[in-house]
């Protein structure tokens, strides 16, 4: 985690494949919204939404994927 210009930047690493995710960059004033229960949809709504939920389950997407897959 690095602190700069009111942003913080996060390397994630996904517990499921435990590969390092790309750095992502949210604002200090939105994190305390979030930890205060703001849902991350509004808190952080210029990420995507494989960001955010990486944020919430320490989920990257492609293992996201894999674990909600459809047996089609």
């Amino acid at each position: 985690m690095r602190f700069g210009s009111n942003n913080i930047e996060l390397v994630i690493t996904c517990f499921s494949c435990e590969q390092k995710q790309p750095v992502i960059t949210i604002a200090h004033n939105q994190l305390i919204r979030w930890v205060r229960g703001e849902h991350a949809q509004q808190a952080f709504n210029y990420l995507t939404p494989s960001e955010r939920e990486l944020l919430i389950s320490g989920t990257c997407e492609a293992c996201f994927n894999d674990m909600f897959a459809s047996d089609d």
